[in-house]
């Protein structure tokens, strides 16, 4: 396999859809696929003595088609697109008449639990039938394009839209990149795919552009992702893990932002786009605090009590964070999981991230960071290792978990990406957990506005 390939990311690119920006989603109930599942989907309380008659024959005849229309969508391929297509007309024909049947029915009773059920299963394939145009218009375009790839973002939207996650389908053998076929058959067309992926890359950015345009944003907000921005022309799309870092390019030193982990986005635009905003604060990060190769968030000649004074205050702010959303019986389901999981990360708490984060982003910069850095991170941290080290010498794993260390690296890059999460899912701007979020973007931002301030009167690292 040739070495990763780094390009530039296109300065301009197409903005993607924010029509659900502050909407929140609208899930729909999948559809039902065994056989028990559709006869009480489709049939509930089918059979009932209406004025001395055994059965209403007119919705009868409806839940049959509705039926054979769910029978005849399940034995299909996922590739039959224009089948199942018809099969949900079908099926939402069908319901609708159920529905209209059952219109006025009080509730509670046999008919009026079927118009309920009924119009249930006409959102529900309402909800697929947009992905499945949106899947007939990704099956037109050439395999490997960039429009294919944008196309297919907007069904991932639409599915993350209506909770269809994952998709009922498998979207990655019909919409992915052939990226080792790429590389191996020729390394220059290998440049030319991640170049591709560099302009979907861009994608995100012009969207972010015109987040910030929108009213209504939290100010705290709209000025971070404007300070991520600045950063937009320093940073390289390379093959890889998604992450930030420094690489060498034509004898010159890059920020760069590694975004192979998927251009389609499993939940939709807003993954994609605040993937984006996190790598790109962690570029506006390293270049507040005098350009450190380690991302670390900490001012230049600071004293070990304003070093643990950080930790401290960031760590106490995240475990607000973690409680509120703990407690929060009012954020949709997708949202809160989502918040525990980079809440944690951001912190460096145990649970589903990964602690002591700190040691392995020491243990990268090490073979080119300037000599300031080193020490300096090697200091921050012995102030909280068990074990302590040299400068240059590797760190191990001798971080006490949950020591909040992570903050130094992480809290400037997961706050405002979870505060977009919020804003994005409608969640209202007195809502405990965006105050919570508000306050440590502030924070981060005030923090970083500091180090500038210092940076301006100090001398550049020497390597």
């Amino acid at each position: 396999m040739p070495p990763p390939t780094i390009v530039a990311t296109p300065t301009q690119g197409k903005a993607l859809d924010i029509g659900n920006l502050g909407r929140g989603r609208d899930e729909v109930a999948r559809l039902p696929m065994a056989d028990e599942d559709i006869e009480g989907a489709v049939a509930y309380d089918t059979q009932m003595k209406v004025g001395g008659v055994f059965r209403d024959k007119v919705a009868d005849a409806h839940v049959r088609d509705g039926r054979a229309a769910l029978l005849d969508y399940r034995k299909r391929g996922y590739t039959d697109i224009d089948l199942r297509l018809g099969d949900l007309e079908r099926l939402i024909s069908a319901m609708l008449g159920v529905a209209s049947r059952d219109r006025g029915s009080k509730p509670g009773s046999a008919r009026g639990r079927r118009a309920v059920n009924a119009r249930g299963l006409v959102r529900s394939a309402g909800a697929y039938r947009r992905v499945y145009r949106g899947m007939k218009k990704v099956s037109t375009l050439p395999a490997g394009s960039v429009a294919r790839v944008r196309a297919a973002r907007e069904v991932h939207e639409i599915a993350a839209h209506h909770g269809l996650k994952p998709l009922p389908f498998e979207l990655d053998e019909l919409f992915r990149f052939e990226r080792q076929d790429f590389a191996q058959a020729n390394p220059a067309n290998e440049h030319l795919e991640v170049a591709a992926h560099g302009e979907l890359h861009s994608d995100s950015t012009a969207t972010l552009e015109t987040i910030a345009s929108r009213p209504g944003l939290p100010t705290i907000l709209t000025q971070t992702i404007r300070e991520g921005l600045q950063g937009r022309d320093a940073t390289w799309f390379v093959t890889g893990a998604a992450s930030a870092g420094l690489r060498e390019l034509n004898g010159k030193r890059w920020r760069i932002t590694e975004m192979a982990f998927g251009q389609l986005g499993i939940e939709g635009t807003l993954e994609l786009v605040a993937a984006r905003l996190h790598e790109l604060m962690h570029v506006a990060a390293g270049d507040a605090y005098a350009n450190t190769e380690a991302l670390l968030c900490v001012p230049r000649r600071a004293s070990d009590e304003e070093i643990r004074d950080r930790v401290t205050q960031r760590r106490e702010l995240s475990k607000q964070l973690v409680g509120l959303i703990a407690d929060a019986t009012d954020v949709p389901g997708y949202l809160k999981t989502a918040l525990a999981e980079k809440a944690a990360y951001g912190a460096g708490f145990t649970g589903t991230s990964q602690p002591n984060k700190f040691a392995e982003y020491h243990n990268r910069i090490l073979p080119t960071a300037a000599r300031e850095e080193i020490a300096t991170a090697a200091h921050v941290f012995n102030l909280y290792a068990t074990t302590p080290i040299q400068p240059g010498e590797q760190a191990n794993k001798s971080l006490p978990a949950g020591c909040g260390l992570d903050t130094l690296i992480e809290w400037d890059t997961t706050s405002p990406q979870m505060l977009l999460w919020c804003v994005w899912s409608g969640l209202p701007r007195e809502h405990p957990i965006v105050g919570k979020l508000v306050e440590m973007c502030q924070r981060a931002y005030d923090d970083r506005a500091a180090a500038r301030r210092v940076n301006a009167a100090s001398q550049a690292y020497t390597h």
